[in-house]
C-alpha cells in the first residue's frame, strides 16, 4: 500500500497537505520508491507558515515546495521560507481557515490541475465541505486503531444524512494485506 501511495503521488501535478499534518508528521511528500519523470510539486496549506523547518527546508532541492498561506502570515516566516527556495502563495482566509476554493484556483492558475490531497482530516473536510473533492482513494487494513488514530476526515457540519456528500464505488483492489478502494463523486 505504501508503494502504491508513492505511485499515486507521481501521477499528479501536486501533493497537498494541510498545516496540521505538516506539523504533526513533518512529511517530505516526495516520491521515494522510484524516480518519477517529473516530481510532483509539494504544497502545504498553512495560514501562518508555522511549519517544521528542518526536513522541509532541506528537501527543497528534491522537489518543488509551495507554501500557501493567509494574509496574516508573519513577514519573518515569509522571508525565511523564500530564502530556502520555497514558492509562497497568499490566498484569502475565513473564520475556518484558508479558503479552499481560492487555494485550488491559485494552484490551477499556476498550472497545477491534478492535485492529490493526503490530508489531514480537518483540511480534507474543508475541501469536502466546499464540494472540491472529485475522487476518494482509501486503504483499509486489518489493523484497528479506534479513537487512538487520527481521523482521515474531520467534521463536515452536516445537519441531516441527506446533506452528506455522495460517491460511487469505482474500483477495489487487494494490495498485499490491504484493500484499496476508489470512490468517484456521484
Amino acid at each position: 500500500a505504501r508503494a502504491r501511495v508513492q505511485a499515486l503521488r507521481a501521477r499528479f501535478d501536486a501533493v497537498l497537505v494541510g498545516g496540521g499534518t505538516a506539523r504533526a508528521d513533518d512529511p517530505l511528500l516526495t516520491v521515494r520508491s522510484f524516480t518519477p519523470l517529473r516530481a510532483p510539486v509539494r504544497v502545504i496549506a498553512a495560514a501562518r507558515l508555522d511549519l517544521p523547518r528542518d526536513r522541509l527546508a532541506g528537501s527543497v532541492g528534491q522537489a518543488p515546495l509551495w507554501l500557501v498561506h493567509g494574509p496574516d502570515a508573519p513577514p519573518e516566516a515569509r522571508d525565511w521560507w523564500r530564502a530556502t527556495g520555497a514558492e509562497l502563495i497568499e490566498i484569502a482566509q475565513g473564520d475556518q481557515g484558508l479558503d479552499p476554493q481560492a487555494l485550488l484556483q491559485a494552484l490551477g492558475a499556476a498550472g497545477l490541475t491534478r492535485v492529490f490531497c493526503e490530508g489531514g482530516g480537518r483540511f480534507a473536510a474543508a475541501l469536502m465541505r466546499a464540494g472540491l473533492v472529485d475522487e476518494l482513494i482509501g486503504f483499509t487494513a486489518g489493523v484497528v486503531l479506534g479513537g487512538d488514530g487520527r481521523a482521515a476526515l474531520g467534521p463536515l457540519d452536516l445537519t441531516a444524512l441527506e446533506a452528506a456528500p455522495r460517491y460511487q464505488l469505482s474500483a477495489t483492489e487487494v494490495i498485499g494485506g490491504d484493500i484499496l478502494h476508489r470512490w468517484r463523486r456521484g
